[in-house]
């Protein structure tokens, strides 16, 4: 995989995750963003996998956690 292919990845998934700060919940974002909401919940796996971190609380609203 190439830095150019990993990077974007990173920023699809960093864009995910600041929708769903934004708008509260993963089909909101989803919306706001046009995409399946299963999207932004791989999105956001993938960010938190790759900084070995839990961002978001499981409760709606959507809340972040201290990491």
């Amino acid at each position: 995989m190439s830095a150019r292919r990993i990077n974007s990845v990173r920023l699809l998934s960093l864009q995910a995750f600041l929708a769903v700060v934004d708008e509260g919940s993963h089909q909101a974002a989803a919306v706001l963003l046009g995409c399946h909401q299963s999207t932004i919940s791989r999105a956001i796996t993938d960010l938190e996998e790759w900084l070995h971190r839990t961002l978001l609380t499981g409760d709606v609203p959507r809340e972040l956690t201290s990491a």
